[in-house]
């Protein structure tokens, strides 16, 4: 069964429209600033791009009734009872496809989120479960509380938050924004502007270029052969960074240990106030105290960049 929405949603005033429960298809006409927002329970939820001006959702599965609220500029789907606990075998299935460009919330307690081939400004929310969002360009804000997180081949910005859930950022053109409590997250073959604030676990980088900022308390990072600017401070995390010949490296750290492996020519300015020093055998540090500093070329040539870095307990090695 089809139903299609009485009138469009663009300059409506507040209204109350009626609810949907299992019909197979539901469709509503769309202006192109309309924004729309989904909220569901225990669902798998795809999302793609449709090709006429209207919201089409196709249910399956154990959904519940949904309400839809429209005002200007406004859709709003919420299934009904959303907070009320579910078995293990019930679970609705949703298929969204909507306009290009067109804007759009789906917020999910518990399953999976799929979103491919939209060209939109997203908010998507997961409490716990699997979100995947591909093959896609926009502005995007994530936040995946437990579960996990993947993005690939997107264009535009990213604004993740995560708390348990590791990420996998994969050809990523554009700028992240990455918060984290905790987890093992990578990013790999993306360019732009990544901004990564992680408390604990892991971060590694690899075939990726622009600029790298970081602030972590006791987080690792790793990362291998980024082409550009690298610059922050941890507390207690490890870094370990394999340089390419034009990277621009500014790094601070109270107690974490810290690896690199810089190519010839590269300019090195080196100081721990308390740890230790480790250097190839043709280097002299300077010692004043307890404080240990270089100020010096690594050995051979080609390479323009620079490595300025500053720890107070921690150790440096360079090779």
């Amino acid at each position: 069964m089809v139903r299609i929405a009485d009138s469009l949603v663009s300059g409506m005033v507040l209204l109350l429209v009626p609810t949907f429960g299992f019909a197979a298809v539901t469709k509503w006409p769309l202006q192109p600033q309309d924004r729309v927002k989904i909220s569901v329970g225990k669902a798998q939820v795809g999302v793609a791009r449709g090709t006429d001006n209207q919201l089409t959702v196709q249910s399956t599965g154990a959904c519940r009734e949904f309400q839809a609220e429209a005002a200007a500029g406004h859709l709003t789907l919420r299934e009904s009872d959303l907070m009320k606990p579910r078995s293990e075998s019930e679970m609705c299935t949703l298929q969204i496809s909507l306009p290009s460009a067109q804007p759009l919330s789906v917020h999910i307690l518990e399953g999976s989120l799929l979103v491919q081939k939209v060209s939109s400004d997203l908010i998507l929310h997961i409490q716990k479960g699997r979100l995947v969002l591909r093959e896609a360009s926009g502005s995007a804000q994530v936040h995946v509380q437990k579960g996990d997180l993947l993005v690939q081949d997107y264009s535009g910005r990213v604004k993740a938050d995560v708390l348990q859930a590791p990420v996998q950022i994969r050809n990523l053109q554009g700028d992240l924004e990455l918060q984290a409590l905790a987890g093992d997250h990578t990013i790999d073959k993306s360019k732009g502007h990544l901004h990564i604030n992680q408390a604990q676990g892991t971060m590694k980088v690899t075939g990726s270029s622009g600029a790298l900022n970081f602030e972590s308390v006791r987080a690792g990072l790793n990362a291998d052969l980024f082409g550009g600017r690298i610059e922050g401070q941890t507390q207690e995390g490890s870094i370990a960074l394999k340089l390419t010949s034009d990277a621009d490296v500014n790094i601070k750290s109270q107690a974490g240990k810290i690896n690199v492996q810089a190519q010839g020519g590269t300019s090195v300015n080196l100081s721990t106030q308390e740890g230790e020093l480790f250097l190839p055998a043709y280097m002299s540090m300077v010692r004043e105290g307890t404080a240990k500093s270089i100020r010096t070329r690594v050995r051979g040539e080609g390479a323009k960049g620079s490595v300025f870095v500053r720890t107070q307990e921690g150790s440096i090695t360079l090779r």
